[in-house]
């Protein structure tokens, strides 16, 4: 972007105004001195000037230091500006298989700035035969080694660019940055780790869950989904398992971030008699994890019955997601009874059983001595069939 006439008429009149008020500074040194001629007074003057002049002196070249940088930022933007379409028209077309290579390499040359951006968007935004050229093409330009260098910048974003691209040109990545003390770092090079199609990653960042924040698992949640039936098939009965329970919890959590049904063999039983909270979370996957009801249901029956009142609402949700009717009693008897929020879990339960449910609460409202709760589940119900 140029910079316009009234902003370098500003930076001028800036810079005048401290070269007058230093100069200012410094003729009334000399006028104070001049009065005291001959006294002890007077050696002050060296060194009263100095403290005038010479941060005066320094401010002007911060000054110009400042108009020099901005200039040349200007400049480069220009050039930029000027090289970038015919980086992206000859980058096109070598990666399409018909393209100069002699000139493209020239650009990289002399222009790697904005070459290394547009490389980047390219990658970014194809995939088959193109990305297979473009990782092949980082290679020779010497992109996939200045990358290298990059992932071990102090510059978090300079760092995280690196990482993201040479996953997506299929490089290893450093496993001792999975190992990273910044979970930003970890997480970053456990994506691109992905990315780039190691065949050791999915365990290795699999590995690494429970030691992440709550928002680090779920990033790498999202990155683990394409190897979800790898995972479940070799490595998550026996992260439930763990007697680690961040691990156990972590392996639940995953399966629960999948929302994928992907039967595992006894999931009911490796979560219950084990810590509740490990209980309540397992609770909610039993959709995805159980492959008939009644390996779920006898679950949900005790969670139902537990005397922990947290493990109620998650059981009756549970309940009500499966569809599982012969639980239906159990239902009412908590809505009868329980608390307020088990009491109103048990009745959004019941709206979600179909009509037998619905008739059920409808003659709670009419005849029960706690009718609000089976009144407000059956609102909530018509309003979400309406859309």
């Amino acid at each position: 972007m140029k910079i316009s006439e009234s902003s370098r008429i500003r930076v001028w009149v800036s810079i005048t105004l401290m070269v007058a008020l230093y100069v200012g500074a410094v003729l009334w040194v000399y006028r104070a001195s001049s009065s005291f001629s001959g006294s002890s007074v007077a050696r002050l003057l060296p060194f009263a000037t100095s403290l005038a002049v010479v941060p005066m002196v320094l401010v002007v070249i911060l000054a110009i230091c400042s108009i020099i940088a901005k200039s040349l930022r200007y400049v480069a933007r220009v050039r930029a500006a000027r090289i970038s379409p015919e980086i992206r028209e000859t980058l096109a077309n070598v990666a399409a298989g018909d393209g100069d290579r002699e000139r493209l390499r020239w650009l990289a040359r002399h222009h790697h700035r904005p070459f290394e951006i547009i490389f980047t968007e390219f990658l970014s935004s194809f995939g088959g035969q193109i990305n297979t050229e473009l990782s092949v093409l980082a290679v020779e330009l010497g992109l996939a080694e200045r990358w290298r260098h990059a992932v071990r910048s102090r510059n978090f974003l300079v760092q995280k660019t690196a990482l993201a691209n040479l996953g997506r040109i299929g490089q290893p990545i450093d496993p001792r940055l999975l190992l990273h003390p910044l979970e930003q770092t970890r997480i970053e090079a456990a994506c691109a780790s992905l990315a780039s199609g190691s065949a050791d990653a999915p365990a290795q960042v699999f590995k690494m869950l429970p030691d992440q924040s709550l928002l680090g698992r779920i990033r790498l949640a999202d990155s683990l989904r394409p190897f979800a039936t790898l995972i479940c098939e070799r490595y998550l009965a026996d992260g439930i398992r763990s007697t680690d329970i961040r691990r156990a919890k972590a392996s639940v959590d995953l399966l629960r971030a999948w929302e994928r049904w992907i039967p595992i063999n006894n999931f009911s039983r490796l979560t219950a008699q084990r810590d509740i909270d490990l209980r309540l979370a397992a609770v909610s996957a039993l959709r995805y994890a159980s492959a008939t009801d009644e390996e779920a249901t006898q679950e949900i029956f005790n969670l139902l019955h537990f005397p922990d009142e947290r493990a109620h609402a998650p059981a009756a949700k549970a309940a009500s997601d499966m569809g599982i009717l012969t639980l239906i009693p159990v239902l009412v008897n908590q809505l009868r009874t329980g608390g307020t929020v088990a009491a109103l879990a048990a009745a959004q339960a019941l709206a979600g059983m179909g009509s037998e449910g619905k008739d059920l609460l409808e003659k709670e409202v009419v005849s029960s001595a706690r009718p609000q709760y089976a009144l407000q589940a059956l609102e909530h119900s018509l309003v979400a069939e309406r859309g």
